[in-house]
């Protein structure tokens, strides 16, 4: 659903497709925007976020923002999870100068409440270990056929293994999940998307950038994801995300202009190039991503 994106690649099905960046990077948020396309491409489709960071109340909270895109509140307000968190809960006074949004709030509400309802999106808070989840999503596939569209775990390193499973170090144990999901998207030929941390956090040094010259495919190298337990392997498409007000505050040298408010870069690719970047418009405030203005 995104222009640029459109152009370079297909998330493919019956596989893992990884969105992977720094803590802070917006991983959930890109999940999020991309299960937001999803909704309003194929609305007859089912689609499963399975969160293991956040309680589902504030994903959906956070969907329902991106869905509306509207500004609540004080004039420049830059955070807008209360008051859309105020409507779900049925008690936010709508001030005269929001009176005329009224019923597009209302209408983006009723959309995503009735999607809910309907459960053609079902939204877990920790829905339990890999195994089960692995099995959750094979039962779903079996009940629903070709109506369920994709699914999204956010993120790779907090699925916990089942109980009694004797892997001791974290890199094992993140393999073994991460195997378990592939198995699951091969039997379902269903696309999982799963958000992935890159556990190193490079510095300059790392990088080797110098003043103007920052280069963003030395801070998302495939590597750092080999350190997390070799999840690029498992991966038919690893695509790296980076924003650059975060990477600015450490210090990454991404204050020199030379890159989009927030970039996506194709990491691996096995049915298509790797290297490619392209930018988003990014909008934190609603969480929300949208293709640059041409």
């Amino acid at each position: 659903g995104f222009r640029e994106l459109d152009k370079r690649l297909r998330i493919p099905r019956g596989a893992i497709t990884l969105v992977a960046g720094r803590p802070s990077h917006g991983k959930t948020m890109v999940l999020l925007n991309l299960l937001r396309k999803q909704m309003e491409l194929e609305p007859e489709k089912r689609h499963v976020f399975a969160s293991y960071e956040e309680d589902a109340h504030w994903i959906i909270s956070k969907l329902f923002v991106s869905m509306a895109n509207i500004m609540l509140g004080e004039e420049g307000k830059d955070y807008q999870l209360p008051e859309y968190q105020k409507i779900i809960r049925g008690d936010y006074l709508f001030s005269s100068s929001d009176k005329r949004h009224i019923n597009r709030i209302n209408k983006t509400w009723k959309t995503l409440r009735s999607a809910l309802e309907s459960k053609r999106l079902i939204v877990a808070y920790r829905p339990g270990d890999a195994r089960e989840l692995g099995d959750s999503i094979r039962a779903l596939s079996e009940k629903y056929g070709d109506e369920l569209g994709a699914v999204f775990v956010d993120y790779m390193q907090l699925l916990p293994l089942p109980e009694g499973e004797s892997i001791s170090s974290a890199y094992q144990k993140v393999q073994a999940a991460s195997g378990i999901m592939r198995d699951a998207a091969v039997k379902t030929n269903l696309p999982i998307i799963c958000g992935a941390q890159l556990n190193r956090a490079s510095s300059k040094s790392d990088t080797g950038q110098k003043k103007g010259k920052f280069n963003l495919a030395n801070v998302l190298r495939p590597e750092y994801l080999r350190e997390a337990g070799d999840l690029e392997q498992d991966a038919n498409l690893a695509i790296g995300v980076y924003d650059a007000a975060a990477g600015l505050k450490e210090q990454d040298g991404a204050d020199e202009g030379n890159i989009a408010p927030f970039s996506m870069l194709t990491m691996k690719n096995r049915n298509g190039s790797t290297g490619e970047t392209f930018g988003l418009d990014v909008a934190p405030e609603f969480w929300r991503l949208d293709d640059e203005e041409q």
